[in-house]
């Protein structure tokens, strides 16, 4: 898999995970009105001490359950590019896998993906 803004992916059986670098916004990974994206909810806390949104939800796109953390502001210097951490699964059990990963990462374990 290649991304334009630098990224990567890991891949076992149906589960998916990707760090891609790139420009989010409101709304890059769904909303609570859109019918695209039933059971969204999003929260903010720190990882890494940096603040980050939290989501989880089910892509009805993708047919896959989504937990997303991408950070609040992008870092200072990046030119508005930061990176999103995405976890996807048919099965709704593995967003709590991939909230656990979100939890272990370290101010050090953030920067490019390049």
């Amino acid at each position: 898999m290649t991304y334009e803004h630098g990224g990567r992916q890991w891949k076992s059986g149906k589960r998916q995970f990707e760090i891609i670098s790139d420009v989010w916004e409101e709304g890059s990974f769904g909303s609570y009105d859109s019918p695209w994206f039933p059971g969204y909810s999003e929260c903010a806390d720190t990882l890494a001490g940096a603040p980050f949104r939290l989501i989880t939800t089910y892509s009805t796109n993708f047919e896959n359950y989504m937990a997303i953390a991408v950070p609040v502001t992008p870092v200072r210097g990046s030119l508005g590019y930061s990176l999103a951490f995405i976890g996807q699964s048919p099965d709704s059990s593995d967003l709590e896998l991939y909230l656990a990963i979100f939890r272990t990462l370290r101010a050090n374990s953030i920067g490019s993906p390049r």
